[in-house]
């Protein structure tokens, strides 16, 4: 391991982690209250943690007490945070904490300009996503220095632009089918709530599109959230020097054919050879915890494996067939993992290991 070379947002993600741990404590602890114990003499340290559950240690101290509500509250905390992000109840706390600061440090350098300068008011609206589009706007967020709230109000506001500006060219449902399908792509992980807060005004221009159109204002901000990333993403593409892009694909190659057996062993995907060469193809979307172990090992960028694989599919030649009874079918579309993984035919166990990759 010594040898591994960490990746640069792995290393944030990580930190970001530490920081908003943290700040989980710390709102919890405005809330800390000492009793004397029932029955003895005692103490009860206790707080309430998001979604109004009660954790409360006893001892015969309040040092005691409040070093052992310490060790079970961290526990308790880490078990909200899944896969990249925290569960609903700790990303709301997060999020509020987010507006709260960034409130303040605009009504401090307001006043410090002009005293009489007043921020717009502010709304908000409770979206309802797979967690991949909130990783998405954490990820944007570590790159440009800002905060998760400020980076998603900024994809809203820039989304919904390219959405009223689209309406005058196009048909509803064509303008609808184009900014749906991008954000089915956020489709990997679970379902969460969180919310975003926008201007006031804007909030009101969503909500009556939203109507216009038969959607939700939830929908519609999400919608525009993810057309704005999208478009992020290909302007970042667009920005990729040709010659890294030849390097990698160069590095990719290498590992074709029988080659990628060994691949697959060093990654942690076992004897499943053909499994990873339908990724390397590009035949096979590759889930995130497997772009990752394989950027590690290449040496080359998640985004860039990703351009590479979906190059590799499109560029793909279409195999010829001879005239024989029905109509040979040719797959135009990637197969996903859970797809590629149950084909195999494994055992329940087997496959669980390899599906775990897409968790």
């Amino acid at each position: 391991m010594s040898s591994a070379i960490l990746a640069e947002v792995e290393v944030k993600c990580a930190t970001r982690m530490i920081k908003e741990f943290a700040a989980l404590v710390a709102s919890i602890a405005n809330k800390v209250e000492f009793t004397a114990s029932v029955g003895s003499n005692g103490v009860t340290c206790s707080v309430i943690l998001p979604g109004n559950k009660r954790l409360s240690r006893d001892a015969r101290n309040a040092d005691e007490a409040a070093r052992s509500l310490l060790a079970v509250l961290t526990e308790e905390i880490m078990r909200g945070r899944v896969a990249d992000h925290w569960v609903s109840e700790y990303g709301l706390v997060l999020e509020r904490n987010y507006t709260q600061n960034a409130e303040a440090d605009m009504q401090t350098n307001a006043g410090e300009i002009t005293p009489s300068r007043t921020k717009e008011r502010q709304e908000t609206i409770g979206v309802s996503t797979a967690s991949s589009l909130h990783a998405a706007i954490n990820a944007l967020a570590w790159a440009q220095g800002k905060s998760t709230a400020a980076v998603a109000r900024d994809m809203v506001a820039k989304g919904f632009e390219a959405f009223e500006t689209r309406t005058f060219t196009e048909s509803p449902c064509r303008l609808l089918e184009s900014f749906e399908s991008k954000l089915a792509t956020y489709n990997e992980g679970e379902n969460m709530q969180w919310m975003v807060r926008v201007d006031r005004r804007l909030a009101t221009r969503i909500k009556l599109s939203a109507k216009e159109y038969g959607k939700s204002a939830s929908q519609m901000v999400a919608m525009c959230m993810t057309d704005a990333l999208v478009m992020q993403s290909e302007i970042a593409a667009g920005a990729v020097v040709q010659p890294e892009l030849e390097s990698a694909k160069a590095i990719v190659a290498k590992y074709k054919g029988p080659v990628a057996r060994k691949l697959a062993e060093d990654i942690g995907l076992g004897k499943r050879g053909p499994l990873l060469s339908g990724v390397l193809s590009g035949k096979t979307v590759a889930p995130r915890a497997l772009l990752r172990a394989l950027s590690l090992k290449l040496k080359v960028p998640m985004p860039l494996l990703s351009q590479i694989f979906n190059e590799t599919f499109l560029n793909s030649p279409v195999p010829a067939f001879k005239a024989e009874d029905g109509k040979p079918e040719v797959r135009v579309t990637r197969q996903s993992w859970d797809e590629a993984v149950k084909s195999l035919g494994l055992s329940d166990e087997e496959s669980s290991a390899l599906l775990e990759f897409a968790d």
